[in-house]
């Protein structure tokens, strides 16, 4: 035992050896200089020629002739007379922009942070709602516009019966996604269904995150649900609600599928700016997409600017 006591000690007083370091796997020098100019440089690349270049050849389209020739304000001016032409498409995708806009602003976004705060709370019937309205968001869009014509055909449609509380109780032949009275209405009835569930999801787990000790403490200070939506679901989630408000705003300029699917724009009389834009492009009539493109974008960035500050105005800079 002495003898081991000994050896321990020995080997304990002993100068230890230094520790060799490790090479690690990352470059080091002139390549590793190299690695990290190409890995700037290339993203940097990128963004001059999509964004930069992409952006100047477009406005250079906007100024051209009638013919695309030369250097003019025909298209520029087109598009200005177009604006203000109560039976042109870009009058029509107008109102159908101000529309969207209105009804997401003052109707769709309010309805969502509601039925987030339905759902975190773990109100009555939570589970059915949240099923109704989350399915349409894991299905894909073919699908889903295959239901809603389903639902609302002239010779079967099960929901015929609540359709007629749009049309006065009767069906126009041609069908109500195909008719100029019934078929925004339509459009907005799908919006609706479809586009509530993948931002309650969001605004569901922001909710999630607000401290249960807020609500005990208000429910001891004899607060109604009502006031805890108030006072706390809103402040605490109020910088994701002012990026939804943005979101859905941006949406009214930008609807394209729900129309091409759901309807035949030519009969129903249903435009939108990105369908224009869109279906100009393929037709191969650039100057004239990017003649309404720059329209788009002279109206939405005040109503950009004015949400925004209402946003930053009315709403408590408290985030969870």
């Amino acid at each position: 035992m002495n003898e081991l006591k000994i050896e321990a000690e020995n080997k304990a007083a002993a100068p230890r050896k230094p520790l060799k370091k490790r090479k690690h796997g990352l470059m080091q020098g002139p390549q590793a200089m190299f690695f990290v100019a190409v890995f700037m440089f290339v993203p940097f690349l990128i963004g001059i020629v999509w964004d930069l270049f992409g952006k100047f050849a477009t406005i250079s389209l906007m100024f051209r002739d009638q013919y695309g020739t030369g250097f003019g304000f025909y298209w520029i001016s087109w598009a200005f007379r177009e604006l203000f032409t109560t039976s042109s498409h870009v009058f029509i995708s107008l109102t159908v922009a101000g529309k969207v806009v209105a009804l997401n602003l003052f109707i769709f976004t309010p309805l969502q942070f509601v039925m987030g705060f339905f759902f975190s709370r773990k109100m009555p019937f939570e589970r059915a709602l949240r099923t109704i309205f989350f399915l349409p968001s894991i299905i894909s869009q073919i699908v889903t516009v295959a239901i809603f014509q389903l639902m609302f055909d002239n010779s079967f449609g099960p929901l015929l019966e609540f359709a007629k509380l749009f049309t006065g109780g009767e069906l126009p032949l041609e069908g109500l996604l195909y008719n100029k009275d019934t078929a925004f209405t339509m459009i907005l009835i799908y919006m609706a269904w479809v586009g509530l569930g993948g931002p309650v999801i969001i605004l569901t787990a922001t909710l999630n995150k607000v401290p249960e000790e807020l609500y005990e403490a208000s429910r001891l200070e004899g607060i109604s649900m009502w006031g805890e939506f108030i006072h706390i679901a809103v402040p605490m989630s109020s910088q994701m609600l002012s990026v939804y408000f943005l979101n859905n705003m941006l949406s009214g300029f930008s609807i394209y599928t729900e129309i091409l699917l759901l309807t035949d724009p030519a009969q129903s009389n249903v435009y939108s700016f990105a369908y224009l834009i869109t279906q100009g492009s393929i037709a191969g009539q650039y100057y004239r997409s990017a003649s309404i493109g720059f329209i788009c974008t002279i109206i939405a960035i005040p109503i950009v600017a004015i949400v925004r500050w209402a946003a930053d105005r009315f709403l408590p800079d408290t985030s969870v």
